[in-house]
């Protein structure tokens, strides 16, 4: 069968029309990421912005185009943090429905966590357990389990875009906005004993780590046969930070393609893998390109 997935992120919107064989192994038919940030301000606000509203409806608009010559059996639409914390998601789902006959299913942080430990750990040919770390735009999912089925998961509110926009407002930021950002995802990591995960796979998973392994490979255009899979050590990535929080979001630009769309928000991101993998004491960490939309798939089609 063949089954279209679309994540509405807090920064990203992305497609996945793929296939489920007998095997339950996902066949990727097409797979696209953009940026319309559909959670801007919505820390602050508490709801989504009109403008943010129609960028994300012309986006779907265009993926359903894209979506048509595949005719997929099923279409599931899920919604992650900015409409779980926006006080008007209920117009937001009703215009969805309006403009593209889609319900959306807005997905609380366990169920985000589930799905997108699911969809990663489903492509790796490596069983035992796995530590999958998915850092949105809004909130931070981090699973833990063997199989497709995690044991540990939680979600914290903190993510690149809302974390830039509660605590790093300087281009570049400064110093002290940068350690009152570290102190801040120190405190909600405490909460999570740091012995739950000791040995396995560690995976990143969304647009931060994706956009980080290309740096460090040394892209500039994405390529999806590189990052995923690549390694991004512990050196790397506080390395990198270190770079990007002395750049303006004009010169993270300059880098390469990879970073648009996420040139303002690439330093908290960075900062808060840096922090889980310091939590964890983790020297390395695998990128995965898969995640939610992958795992949104599958239980689509279990369910069926």
């Amino acid at each position: 069968m063949t089954i279209a997935s679309i994540d509405i992120g807090t920064n990203t919107v992305l497609l996945l029309v793929g296939t489920i064989g007998t095997d339950g192994r996902i066949g990727v038919l097409h797979d696209s990421v953009q940026a319309p940030r559909l959670g801007q301000g919505v820390d602050a606000a508490r709801r989504l912005a009109p403008a943010s509203i129609i960028r994300v409806l012309r986006v779907l608009s265009e993926y359903r185009s894209i979506m048509e010559p595949f005719h997929p059996d099923l279409t599931i639409v899920a919604a992650t943090s900015a409409v779980r914390d926006a006080q008007n998601r209920q117009e937001f789902i009703e215009r969805v429905r309006e403009a593209m006959g889609w319900d959306v299913r807005v997905l609380s942080g366990n169920e985000e966590a589930e799905w997108t430990f699911a969809g990663t750990v489903s492509g790796s040919s490596q069983p035992g357990s796995a530590l999958v770390v998915d850092i949105g735009g809004g909130s931070t999912e981090i699973s833990i389990g063997t199989g497709l089925r995690p044991s540990f998961h939680t979600s914290i509110d903190i993510g690149a875009v809302r974390l830039t926009e509660r605590l790093l407002p300087s281009t570049p930021p400064r110093p002290e906005e940068l350690a009152a950002a570290r102190a801040e995802i120190v405190a909600q990591l405490a909460a999570i004993p740091a012995d739950t995960f000791t040995n396995g796979i560690a995976y990143a998973v969304a647009g931060t780590p994706t956009t980080l392994a290309a740096h460090c490979a040394g892209l500039r255009t994405f390529d999806r046969s590189v990052v995923d899979g690549y390694e991004l050590s512990r050196n790397a990535v506080e390395g990198t930070l270190r770079h990007l929080a002395s750049l303006t979001p004009a010169e993270i630009r300059k880098l390469g393609s990879h970073f648009e769309g996420r040139e303002d928000v690439i330093t908290a991101g960075a900062l808060i893998l840096s922090q889980v993998m310091d939590h964890f004491g983790l020297e390395r960490i695998r990128v995965s390109v898969r995640g939610l939309r992958y795992g949104a798939l599958l239980a689509a089609a279990t369910a069926r």
